[in-house]
């Protein structure tokens, strides 16, 4: 019998590292002894090939057929696998991810990994991780990343992603346009949300952000910004811009100055705008959505200026998915005015923004309308705080604390009303899709 001096090979495989206490075990609940063993690849039976550069990472079957169908035809059925698994399409950090949630039930998603893991959860049909991908999603979905994620959907085949994107960049337009990630899109996505006719913008905003876009793609050319450039790259994508349904002021003060069209094209163009001579480009308008005032007030009262509140509040909850674009604001004793916005979800703030302007509405109040509008989830308890540069002059008595509008209802919180800071008397939404949904 061998010694501990003089060990077979088969004995020696097995030895514990000297850096790994023999009783790792002790004191710990089975969460966190199942992350060591999924860690460390303490008595693992399969090896995994993952990615480009063939990292090698080891597992245990029991834990995986236990939580995937996948794994189980792959290791328990007919014909089941031998030897290494080689998975090249999944990035090893990934992957390693992935296994750490079978193990364990927890997971650190981010913005940056929530994608591929779900992409990783749908191909090994672990359901309740798909689950939980997507509710990460809905709540973290923003106008500055929205187009990162259609990218991601696009590049993994994620059609329920994909439709949730697409319905909340053209809901949340022009800003999704304008965001930097928009720039960064493949010609595919790109075309998929100018074409759209149901993009809430001016096509003046879509001219803007698609040849901002050909600026971006000489930049990764490498090619010279030239207005030839700029219109190579587009190609027929150019068109995707309504020029017969533009702005003639817009047309030109800008498109003809930057020298995108042609000039047969742009007479065409002229041509239509003046005399409506068809020139073969689409006539066809986009439909603009229409956005709900939920408003909460019966009746206005002039305020009496005894408190001295300069912050209005209001807070709300939706019963489905929505985009808040601005809301009510009463004129103030100085105007014009401006108005400092700060949101909340729940406790967190998610958005502020600075010395916004109000658009007249009615001779006591106006709309304050976000740069950037914010998508809403349902069930989540929002709060818009307005702080005015002015006291303002009026006030509202309260009619309601529901107000429904397209198959949805927002459910006011009571604040503090007429001269104590409750002043908020509308906010503005569209109704929009739960995830992957096609049509409300």
């Amino acid at each position: 019998m061998a010694s501990g001096m003089d060990l077979l090979p088969s004995q020696k495989k097995n030895i514990m590292p000297e850096s790994t206490p023999v009783d790792w075990q002790c004191g710990k609940p089975l969460i966190d002894c199942l992350q060591h063993i999924c860690s460390s690849g303490t008595a693992s039976d399969v090896t995994f090939i993952v990615g480009e550069d063939e990292k090698k990472i080891s597992a245990h079957k029991l834990i995986l057929i236990s939580r995937s169908p996948v794994f189980y035809a792959m290791f328990e059925g007919a014909l089941p696998e031998k030897g290494d698994v080689v998975i090249p399409d999944i990035q090893d950090t990934i992957f390693k991810t992935f296994l750490g949630y079978l193990y364990t039930d927890r997971i650190n998603l981010t913005v940056e990994n929530v994608v591929p893991v779900l992409s990783v959860a749908m191909k090994y049909c672990v359901d309740i991780l798909i689950s939980v991908c997507e509710d990460f999603l809905v709540h973290n979905l923003s106008v500055d990343n929205v187009c990162t994620f259609l990218e991601e959907a696009h590049v993994f085949h994620i059609d329920k992603l994909t439709t949730d994107c697409l319905q909340l960049i053209k809901g949340s337009a022009p800003a999704s346009l304008r965001a930097k990630s928009f720039t960064t899109l493949c010609p595919s996505c790109m075309s998929s949300i100018v074409n759209a006719d149901d993009l809430d913008a001016e096509e003046s905003d879509v001219y803007l952000a698609i040849t901002k876009w050909a600026e971006a793609e000489c930049f990764r050319k490498n090619i010279e910004v030239t207005s030839e450039n700029r219109r190579e790259v587009l190609g027929n994508m150019l068109f995707l811009a309504r020029f017969n349904t533009m702005d003639l002021n817009f047309l030109l003060q800008r498109v003809f100055l930057d020298n995108i069209l042609t000039s047969d094209l742009a007479v065409k163009v002229v041509n239509y705008q003046m005399h409506q001579v068809k020139s073969g480009l689409t006539d066809c308008r986009r439909r603009r959505q229409t956005k709900t005032k939920a408003r909460r007030y019966s009746e206005i009262l002039r305020k009496h200026y005894t408190q001295g509140y300069t912050t209005e509040k209001v807070s709300f909850q939706i019963s489905g998915r929505a985009v808040l674009h601005g809301f009510g604001s009463f004129f103030t004793c100085e105007e014009p005015s401006t108005s400092d916005v700060e949101i909340y979800k729940g406790e967190r703030r998610i958005h502020v923004e600075r010395h916004l302007s109000l658009v007249k509405e009615t001779e006591e109040l106006g709309e304050v309308i976000l740069g950037k509008p914010i998508f809403l989830t349902a069930g989540t308890q929002y709060s818009v705080i307005e702080k005015p540069s002015a006291e303002k002059k009026y006030s509202f008595r309260r009619s309601t604390d529901e107000v429904v509008f397209r198959s949805g209802s927002v459910t006011f919180k009571r604040e503090n009303e007429g001269n104590k800071g409750g002043n908020i008397p509308y906010i503005i939404l569209t109704k929009v899709n739960d995830y992957g949904q096609k049509n409300i």
